[in-house]
């Protein structure tokens, strides 16, 4: 008879136990606003739309023609200084300069005595 009395509380005592753990495992914590993607937002590219976190087809084609542009003016405007400086060599060479001379110029030059 004792075991069956220590058998029972033992089931009491472990139900007890596990009801509000139950119960804890069914309910979803809120989710922060500050961690979710809203629906539209507003950019210098337009609105781009998402539906659950996950961006539309436009707004993919958006980002990626943004970011396409961005590349072309960063290879432009890396290059851009070594075109200049070729040009500049060239210039020099074609005066009678050559590679590794030193240029001096008696008077400060400006665009309209370069002639």
């Amino acid at each position: 008879m004792k075991q069956i009395g220590f058998v029972a509380a033992t089931v009491v005592c472990v139900g007890t136990l596990a009801i509000p753990g139950l119960a804890a495992a069914q309910t979803a914590p809120a989710i922060p606003p500050s961690i979710t993607t809203p629906d539209k937002v507003e950019t210098r590219l337009g609105t781009l739309d998402f539906k659950d976190g996950f961006p539309s087809p436009e707004t993919v084609d958006k980002v990626y023609d943004n970011l396409d542009f961005t590349h072309a003016l960063d290879a432009y405007m890396n290059t851009f200084q070594g075109a200049n400086s070729q040009a500049i060599r060239e210039g020099f060479l074609s005066i009678g300069v050559k590679d590794n001379e030193l240029l001096i110029f008696s008077e400060l030059r400006t665009p309209n005595r370069c002639s």
